[in-house]
């Protein structure tokens, strides 16, 4: 069947309920700017070294790993929109509980916390996005949703980075505020426009079923292994910046350029996701990101920062869309959700690596070997998917072939 046989009416193409999701994503990820400028507030008002700050960090990524695990099977049991409600009135509680002034101890266990509940709605809005669009349009539907959040985080970082330099606690408190908001206005949305959940085997049927799906894992640990290099972006380039003389709001602007560039382009790029094969966008964009990191070896400059963000943006372009369209692709339909929250997993233990590695690796051997190590570990990454390419790309067409009937 042709993409242009199979499409429904709407905004390119796609439903009104996939607009609702989108609209959810984009607040959420206007919202969610705590995360990004962690690193930052845990070393200048928290007085913390790399070492710990990347110890500290790698809790709120231990908290995504339960978030992964159960998020995705709970969405698929109870409903996403119950899973998303949860997640976020939890989410609001522990942001103020870190506002306040706690021992690093009892710090780390918050993250922890908040880690878990922010990222528990994750594999619920992206199953749904599966369950509501047809396969020949999923690109074109992650595309989209990789544009929300990049909006967001346009926004969102660039804003807090700003707040920061009166209080960090604002930002804990605005994030709070903005949490809650998004349920009072938009889960009646969700209600009116997403399907129930369907039938779902039970939790250790689900699980053996993940447990002995190969291509499932393959892809995620590849994932994973970008992630980690990706996430430095976030939990070792402000630490370094800041060694350099380098201020919070100095660092945000990166990551405003960040989101702005990924605005501008994502929508645009669709075309090539949609044509090209996943695993040459893939790849492209896996290289491209190493140039960003080899340029950050000789960083010594603001603008030269800018530069090495600018690459590695433009390469991670396609990749997460792509990314949520295999997972869609070869996961069973009553198992989705849960098929995304373990894909997912590449998030949280990309984090956690990143932070402890990353921090660990900078402390001990400096900011230049860190990014040499990144350029090897991207490098790497680019093998792993032109090896596993043909068990990947049979799943993901009997996949396809299985939903259209």
């Amino acid at each position: 069947m042709s993409r242009n046989q199979v499409r429904p009416p709407g905004l390119y193409g796609l439903p009104a309920s996939f607009w609702a999701l989108w609209a959810v994503t984009l607040v959420l990820a206007v919202g969610h700017f705590v995360a990004p400028l962690m690193s930052a507030w845990l070393s200048r008002d928290r007085g913390l070294d790399a070492a710990t700050i990347g110890l500290v960090v790698a809790a709120f990524g231990g908290g995504g790993i339960v978030a992964s695990l159960c998020g995705g099977y709970l969405a698929d049991r109870f409903g996403g929109v119950r899973v998303v409600v949860a997640g976020q009135l939890a989410s609001a509680g522990l942001l103020v509980a870190l506002a306040q002034p706690v021992s690093t101890g009892t710090l780390a266990g918050l993250l922890f916390a908040y880690g878990a509940t922010s990222l528990l709605p994750g594999p619920a809005l992206s199953s749904l996005i599966g369950r509501l669009v047809p396969p020949a349009l999923r690109e074109r539907a992650y595309s989209l949703r990789m544009w929300a959040i990049n909006c967001g985080y346009a926004i969102g970082p660039a804003f807090a980075g700003w707040l920061s330099t009166y209080s960090f606690a604002l930002v804990f408190y605005l994030e709070a505020v903005l949490l809650l908001a998004v349920l009072l206005v938009m889960v009646p949305l969700l209600r009116s426009t997403v399907a129930t959940a369907v039938a779902t085997p039970t939790l250790v049927h689900a699980f053996a079923k993940v447990r002995h799906d190969g291509v499932l894992w393959a892809f995620t640990a590849i994932m994973t292994l970008y992630l980690t290099v990706y996430l430095q972006g976030t939990a070792t380039l402000p630490i370094v910046m800041t060694d350099d003389g380098f201020s919070v709001p100095a660092y945000s602007t990166l990551l405003t350029i960040n989101g702005a560039l990924l605005c501008l382009l994502q929508i645009p790029m669709i075309r090539v996701v949609e044509r090209l094969p996943k695993t040459l966008v893939m790849g492209s964009g896996v290289a491209l990101t190493a140039v960003g990191y080899l340029v950050q070896v000789f960083a010594t400059q603001w603008w030269h920062w800018a530069l090495a963000v600018v690459l590695w943006t433009v390469g991670e372009l396609g990749i997460f869309p792509v990314a949520s369209t295999v997972i869609a692709d070869i996961a069973p339909r009553s198992l989705e959700a849960t098929y995304q929250g373990v894909h997912g997993l590449c998030w949280p233990v990309g984090r956690v690596l990143a932070a402890g590695l990353g921090g660990l690796a900078l402390a001990r051997f400096g900011a230049a070997s860190l990014w040499w190590s990144c350029v090897a570990a991207l490098c790497i990454t680019v093998l792993a998917l032109l090896v596993s390419r043909r068990a990947r790309e049979k799943r993901e067409t009997l996949g396809r072939a299985a939903a259209i009937g």
